[in-house]
């Protein structure tokens, strides 16, 4: 004897995804807004004390990268006409040092553009864990989403592959431009570093070689990059999945006993074994 037993959660499962869907739309909003303008994500959050720290920062960062820049030119153009040695070689650090200042503060706008967007995503309110975060988180800073779902081991991966993948492209573009320059000698017919030992044939082959090996790099950079967001996003979907009771097929044995008819002495009962399938959903 064989007795199904179904438990629908439905309501539950519907309620669920009803708050997952609204935190993934809040998350994606609130995104979208401190994309487009950094700060808005904040005034959506109501956090609004951190808009002038936003925009002071940038502001800061921004008019210190305007300033390095100008003097940069400034020493540049002392360097292109100077005629004396020593004064070349002043010239030339006082570029370096502006030029390196510049792309500093530069890259400080952008930091402070990307930790716009990120302190707005971190603060949208959500009970349960995200993967609208995890995914943006990854977009953002490859490995953040890595850390959100406490999969910390990833991590190292994540950037150790980035790291082999920088430096095959740096090496390679070097090669690159070393085989280039020495071909372009050997066409226009000056001296280049092989002094004539390597035909323009063969350095115009290395030369497509590390192209070849450099672009192929960058693509597999890009690669790596999205599979990094896929990654965070599938661990962020299974990170609430349930393997309890409440979802399960379960077998077990039974006995049952059925009254009979009749209320004499020789009433009986229709006692036996049986087994009882439970689909839980």
């Amino acid at each position: 004897m064989l007795f199904a037993c179904f438990s629908n959660q439905n309501s539950v499962v519907a309620q669920k995804k009803v708050i997952r869907d609204t935190v993934r739309y809040n998350v994606n909003r609130t995104w979208l807004y401190s994309l487009v303008l950094p700060g808005a994500g904040q005034f959506r959050n109501k956090q609004y004390w951190k808009i002038p720290v936003v925009y002071a920062s940038a502001g800061t960062f921004a008019y210190l990268g305007y300033s390095s820049n100008k003097n940069y030119h400034t020493a540049f153009d002392n360097y292109k006409y100077a005629t004396d040695a020593d004064q070349k070689s002043v010239f030339k650090s006082e570029y370096s040092k502006y030029r390196t200042q510049r792309d500093l503060f530069f890259a400080g706008v952008g930091a402070v553009y990307l930790f716009s967007q990120l302190d707005a995503v971190l603060n949208v309110h959500s009970e349960k864990h995200s993967p609208a975060k995890a995914t943006i988180y990854s977009v953002l800073v490859p490995g953040l989403g890595q850390v959100y779902n406490r999969k910390y081991w990833k991590v190292p991966i994540v950037y150790a592959a980035a790291a082999g993948l920088a430096y095959g492209i740096q090496f390679n573009n070097k090669e690159y431009i070393r085989f280039k320059t020495a071909w372009e000698n050997v066409e226009n017919k000056v001296p280049d570093e092989f002094n004539g030992a390597r035909s323009a044939e063969e350095l115009k082959h290395y030369m497509s070689n590390y192209r070849r090996n450099r672009d192929l790099l960058v693509m597999l950079s890009g690669v790596a990059y999205a599979l990094n967001i896929v990654d965070a996003a599938v661990d962020a979907h299974l990170y609430d999945y349930s393997v309890d009771d409440n979802l399960a097929i379960r077998l077990e044995p039974i006995i049952t006993d059925t009254p009979g008819f009749g209320k004499s002495m020789y009433s009986y009962s229709n006692a036996g074994v049986g087994a009882r399938l439970q689909i839980t959903f």
